[in-house]
């Protein structure tokens, strides 16, 4: 066989991949639950929004009732601030009709640079905690797409926080899932253009006394029933512990949340080292026990889960993260920043 001969045909194929191919850029190590882990991929490399997003993303976090949320994330500014988001549907009867108008469709809206948004049923996407066993609808993103292969590139979201996939066209439009109506709905989004994406200093200080304090004094919510800052993190471990007790499951989500608040406020603490904000004492350094101990829960709470709700323990390090994080705040309160 002529070798030159193999290598023209490799070199052709190549091309035609590269040809054909179209992936937006992600980034995925600021976020594993969904929410803001969709947010942070469209935000790609783009450092400027990154610093937009350090400043006014997964401040403050409250607890009420049963679920633990973050503040920023439940008034949904920051979506609205770097997101231009449009939306789209189809009635069921197109996917069967017209399932190459479907694609074209998406191919060409990531063409255009918008990550699009779409529900999946979890059934059939390999990876997932439903696979072949349970019909459920989630959220699921795509940026990019391969026309001489016939797939997306699709992240997709299990227990454990994400994961990237690949799904062939004809598995994508089998597994969307239709809401009333028999519509199946799109979303799709990007960056918007001409916006002061400046770090406020004044607003991330006001935030980190507000967590610290258990306050709420900058965002717009009814705040009646709801505990804020360290109190949440109290009242989220006294009821897991009543979960616990009972034997009854654990919002893995509500974990990987948690997790999410403190490795953002590690990177934020990393960044304002970094820009001469406050003091270098390594601070992002000092921080990581914290990112430790959430990492541990969350490993806990996917073990307790899989076990069939079974334990001897409490959620572990609940009160030891509450103190050192105290601690880390208070210190950094007074340098004054």
């Amino acid at each position: 066989m002529n070798i030159n001969v193999v290598l023209s045909d490799q070199i052709v194929k190549d091309n035609l991949e590269v040809m054909n191919r179209n992936k937006l850029p992600i980034r995925t190590d600021y976020s594993t639950r969904s929410s803001y882990a969709t947010l942070f991929i469209k935000i790609g490399k783009n450092d400027d929004v990154l610093k937009y997003a350090i400043c006014h993303t997964l401040t403050n976090i409250f607890f009420e009732e049963s679920y633990l949320e973050i503040v920023d994330h439940y008034t949904n500014y920051v979506l609205r601030d770097l997101l231009d988001t449009k939306h789209r549907s189809f009635y069921r009867q197109q996917l069967i009709e017209s399932k190459k108008d479907i694609i074209t469709f998406i191919q060409e809206k990531l063409s255009d640079n918008y990550y699009i948004t779409c529900y999946l049923d979890d059934f059939f996407i390999k990876g997932s905690s439903h696979y072949n066993s349970q019909h459920f609808c989630s959220e699921h993103l795509v940026y990019g797409f391969n026309s001489g292969g016939c797939f997306f590139d699709v992240i997709s979201f299990n227990d454990a926080g994400l994961f990237d996939n690949k799904l062939s066209f004809d598995l994508f439009l089998s597994s969307l899932y239709d809401f009333s109506d028999d519509l199946v709905p799109f979303s799709y989004s990007k960056l918007k253009h001409g916006i002061d994406y400046s770090f406020n200093k004044h607003f991330i200080k006001q935030n980190i006394s507000d967590y610290f304090e258990s306050k709420n004094r900058f965002w717009v919510l009814d705040n009646s029933k709801k505990t804020f800052g360290l109190k949440a993190l109290q009242s989220f471990y006294k009821y897991v512990n009543y979960l616990i007790d009972n034997r009854l499951p654990i919002s893995t989500n509500d974990c990987l949340l948690l997790l999410d608040h403190k490795r953002m406020f590690a990177k934020r603490l990393e960044y304002l080292e970094e820009s001469a904000i406050i003091t270098s004492d390594h601070w992002a350094e000092i921080y990581t026990p914290v990112l430790q101990m959430a990492r541990k829960q969350v490993d806990f709470c996917q073990e307790y889960n899989n076990n069939g709700f079974k334990s001897n323990c409490r959620i572990p390090y609940s009160e030891d993260l509450i103190l050192t994080e105290e601690h880390i705040l208070n210190k950094l309160i007074k340098t004054g920043f």
